[in-house]
C-alpha cells in the first residue's frame, strides 16, 4: 500500500479491484486503512470473471462535531456504479455498514440477471 505525501490517500492495486481509502481532515490511522482493506477482500469474489477491473474508493471524513464520522463507500466497474453514504458516532460501524450494503446491493443485482450477463446498477 502506497501513501501520498500528505497521507491523505492510500492506494491499493489488487488484482481484481483497485482500492483507495482516502482520510479527509482527519490524520491517516493505519488500523483503519487495514480494517478497511480486509472488509474489501470480500468484495473480490464478486469480480473475479469480470474482464475489466473495479474501483472502489473509500471516504472518511469527521463532521463538525467531533465525534461523528461520515462514510462515502463508491464503487465503479463496468457493470456497476454506486455510491453509498453512511453517517453516526461509530466509524468502525458506518465502514461496516456501507461495505455491506455494497455487497448486498451486487449480490442481489447478480441473482436477478445472473452471473453471465452484466446490466449496471446506478444508485
Amino acid at each position: 500500500m502506497n501513501a501520498s505525501k500528505n497521507n491523505f490517500i492510500v492506494v491499493n492495486e489488487g488484482y481484481f479491484m483497485h482500492k483507495r481509502i482516502m482520510f479527509r481532515c482527519m490524520a491517516h490511522s493505519d488500523a483503519i486503512e487495514k480494517y478497511i482493506s480486509n472488509k474489501l477482500s470480500k468484495l473480490d469474489k464478486f469480480f473475479k470473471r469480470s474482464s475489466s477491473q473495479a474501483s472502489i474508493d473509500i471516504v472518511l471524513e469527521p463532521h463538525c462535531h467531533k465525534h461523528f464520522y461520515k462514510v462515502a463507500c463508491t464503487i465503479n466497474s463496468q457493470q456497476y456504479h454506486k455510491t453509498i453514504h453512511r453517517q453516526g458516532m461509530d466509524m468502525y460501524m458506518m465502514i461496516d455498514q456501507a461495505i455491506h450494503k455494497i455487497i448486498k446491493d451486487i449480490a442481489r443485482k447478480k441473482e436477478q440477471v445472473g452471473h453471465h450477463q452484466s446490466y449496471p446498477i446506478f444508485g
